[in-house]
């Protein structure tokens, strides 16, 4: 069997790949080895937050504010292949609560206009009226109208039955994949006893990528940083309308009555499991955000292990050999750049020419590292 395109990896970003290829009519097999976005993807809270920057060439800031349009411009993309998915647009709150974090706002307030962010100051009065919930002991806020959230379990799962009808072909539970070579061609995949050839071959394995066999791990030197989150009870009505962050936590009311918050960030290598001092952690500062939340019930707890690389940028497109594409590295953000991310890569595979956005992170950069 050949294909134009092999994805290996159902995360996120393998699905949106899959379905974007596919939508443009080219030949996609879809593997993974368990069940689709079943690791980071679902682990994360879908906050889709461009932030920062120290210039208007910072090229990681442009590259998530592409993300965070291609999300508009999917939205109704999916919509018209039946997948509706739920987003959150009511904006982002930044809050501070020490004369420290009010400093650091009132700079990142001065450096993201400059940037072009839309974004606006809000005292203790304005917040209060906006979020009740919100402790009075929060000095001030910024507030950011334009930041999003997405169910990014469902998006996931959306992703791949929309790759599912435009013909892609997805495996699930395939067991473990090898690229084929032929002397330096990449001429496809091997699962199981099957041979798969490809015009292209798509690493999107997360902070796996660099065990599939057969992967020169130079170009995707990425390790795993567990991300932990709770959920809690929201009671009849949403106690937020906003995305809130403070204190290294977001704060989500999402669709049935939970509110999701989080996430740590350990180097704990690929232990994925919860721990008392990461909960912990996460409880104190959502009940100092939110007082009124010590008496909500306690629904679970969950943990994923996102990809950072060695420079803590993506890792996207190109490498050695030119039809040899990576998707990972985003670590904190794979949902916000999971659109952008499929996009420039079908850009490229159709075009010839690597686009001006993705140069920055190329897995080539790290080909000369001893």
């Amino acid at each position: 069997m050949t294909a134009d395109v092999v994805v290996i990896g159902g995360g996120i970003v393998g699905c949106a790949i899959a379905y974007r290829f596919s939508r443009a009519k080219l030949e996609v097999v879809l593997l993974e080895r368990g069940d689709l976005g079943a690791e980071a993807s679902r682990a994360a809270l879908g906050v889709l937050a461009p932030r920062g920057g120290t210039s208007t060439q910072d090229s990681f800031f442009r590259l998530c504010q592409a993300g965070l349009q291609a999300h508009r411009d999917w939205e109704a993309e999916l919509g018209e292949d039946g997948v509706r998915v739920p987003y959150k647009k009511e904006g982002l709150l930044e809050l501070a609560f020490s004369d420290e974090k009010q400093s650091q706002l009132d700079e990142g307030l001065r450096r993201e206009k400059a940037l072009g962010i839309r974004v606006e100051r809000l005292e203790r009065r304005e917040l209060l009226q906006m979020e009740p919930a919100i402790s009075p002991g929060v000095r001030q806020a910024l507030f950011y109208p334009d930041h999003m959230w997405v169910e990014n379990g469902q998006l996931t799962e959306g992703l791949g039955q929309a790759a599912r009808r435009r013909g892609a072909e997805v495996r699930t539970h395939c067991g473990a994949v090898t690229l084929r070579w032929e002397g330096s061609r990449l001429v496809g995949v091997r699962t199981g006893d099957q041979e798969l050839g490809a015009a292209y071959v798509v690493n999107a394995a997360g902070c796996w990528a660099a065990s599939v066999d057969g992967m020169p791990a130079r170009f995707a030197p990425v390790i795993p940083v567990r991300g932990q989150y709770i959920e809690l009870d929201d009671g009849l009505q949403p106690t937020f309308r906003h995305i809130v962050h403070g204190k290294k936590t977001y704060l989500v009311s999402r669709p049935g009555g939970k509110i999701s918050a989080g996430a740590t960030v350990e180097h704990a290598g690929y232990e994925k499991k919860n721990t008392a001092e990461g909960l912990q952690g996460i409880l104190k500062a959502a009940l100092t955000m939110a007082p009124a939340l010590k008496e909500r019930a306690f629904l679970g707890a969950w943990s994923g292990l996102r990809p950072c690389s060695r420079d803590g940028l993506p890792i996207l497109g190109p490498a050695e050999p030119a039809n040899l594409l990576l998707a990972t590295g985003h670590f904190r953000g794979g949902i916000l750049l999971a659109p952008v991310t499929a996009d420039l890569l079908l850009e490229y595979v159709q075009s010839g020419h690597q686009p001006e956005l993705l140069g920055p992170f190329s897995p080539l950069r790290f080909a000369s590292e001893g």
